[in-house]
């Protein structure tokens, strides 16, 4: 395969290159669970740095596995390296990471440090238990330290998102699958559907952005050379924690965002996202705010789904609990659901599970300036007050709460 680089790196993503299965060790005479190991003793103290531990069998796709490792490593914030043994392959993958200047930490269990790798972070251990537990409080220590440490990575080509510059810019043409933008000093560069929403895919591009909009995004480099225009290359992004925390076949509780007619019920996981449980299998009566019990079936990272299979209805609100106190004049610290400028408005979260309608002429001077300037994100946080509740109709009208 050809290493060119296609992939940012993610805040908080650890990746781990080690063994996989079981393999005896030459020194100590014991086997090794490698994949024990990870989920018992790596996998804890990464999350206890604050981070989300991936290896390559965490990435699903139809990739080859050294496509999985690559964009594994580039993501990256820090890589772990065990180098028990001398593995072929983990020492192959070193000079990945290595060659791209990423922040890297050694492991060892009595195998030396080759001495091209001694300027690195290295942890020796043992396979005993207080070896172990030394391990995990060195690596989470380390860990904590190494985030610290400024970022200085290479491109072996221009890196989409290496040099991110925040500059606001108008819509200048819209067409399926582009937007094109012109910034205040006529710089131009084109806005695609993946670089547009880190929670869903725009099919079509027209019914999202139209002429003379402006929006608050930024400048990257592209790995072609094209000035490439971002609106969430300053956000984290969700996937990493979605692909580490949900696992296919992983049963969890949830509460249902939404529920679309001939679709079906639209069930909150993580950071903005939600997985989808198709209406051929819902049971009558399911409503926002009603907990159920879904197992994850797919996730599709590119196309931004998560496919859910019904298991059972936890709780299921009633009227009263419904509406509860989304009362007139009652204020709420709301989640930005959705954006729409062609007919202007918000559609704002209410916990604990309502959704109300803020329009552009009941916002404040300063937020009517973010709206018209596009630089409400999904999940960004409102400040509301209700003005009218229409049981009836399932309505809730909102205006900015500093009115």
């Amino acid at each position: 395969m050809a290493f060119q680089r296609d992939f940012r790196p993610q805040k908080g993503q650890c990746f781990v290159l080690m063994p996989y299965g079981v393999k005896p060790h030459a020194e100590s005479g014991v086997d090794i669970d490698w994949d024990e190991r990870f989920k018992e003793v790596l996998e804890p103290a990464i999350e206890a740095a604050g981070m989300v531990p991936l290896r390559a069998d965490n990435i699903f796709g139809a990739q080859l596995l050294i496509d999985r490792v690559w964009r594994g490593i580039q993501e990256a914030e820090v890589v772990i390296a065990d180098l028990t043994g001398l593995s072929a392959n983990v020492m192959y993958e070193v000079g990945l990471a290595n060659v791209i200047g990423k922040r890297l930490i050694l492991l060892s269990m009595s195998t030396p440090i080759p001495i091209d790798l001694a300027p690195f972070v290295a942890i020796m251990y043992s396979h005993d238990g207080m070896g172990l537990l030394k391990l995990s409080r060195e690596l989470q220590t380390n860990l904590e330290a190494a985030r610290r440490e400024p970022v200085n990575e290479a491109m072996l080509v221009p890196l989409p998102g290496g040099d991110v510059e925040a500059v606001p810019a108008v819509v200048e043409f819209v067409a399926e699958s582009y937007v094109t933008v012109r910034a205040m000093n006529n710089r131009m560069g084109f806005l695609h559907p993946e670089d547009a929403s880190y929670l869903r895919v725009i099919k079509d591009m027209r019914k999202q952005f139209r002429l003379g909009q402006n929006l608050n995004g930024s400048f990257v480099v592209d790995v072609s050379g094209e000035s490439k225009y971002s609106l969430v290359a300053n956000q984290d992004n969700p996937w990493p924690r979605i692909l580490s925390e949900y696992d296919e076949g992983t049963k969890f509780i949830g509460s249902v965002q939404s529920v679309v007619d001939k679709i079906g019920a639209f069930v909150v996981l993580l950071g903005g996202v939600n997985g989808l449980i198709p209406q051929s299998q819902m049971p009558p009566g399911i409503s926002e705010g009603d907990q159920v019990e879904a197992t994850v079936v797919r996730i599709d990272q590119r196309q931004r789904k998560v496919g859910l299979r019904f298991e059972r209805l936890v709780r299921q609100i009633s009227n009263d609990e419904e509406w509860g106190d989304y009362a007139v004049g009652a204020k709420y610290d709301g989640a930005v659901r959705r954006v729409n400028t062609d007919r202007g408005y918000l559609l704002v979260s209410l916990p604990p599970g309502k959704i109300g309608l803020l329009n552009v002429n009941r916002m404040t001077v300063e937020c009517r300036a973010r709206f018209e300037a596009a630089s409400f994100k999904i999940g960004d946080h409102v400040e509301v007050e209700i003005t009218h509740v229409d049981r009836s109709r399932d309505r809730i009208i909102l205006k900015d709460s500093k009115i």
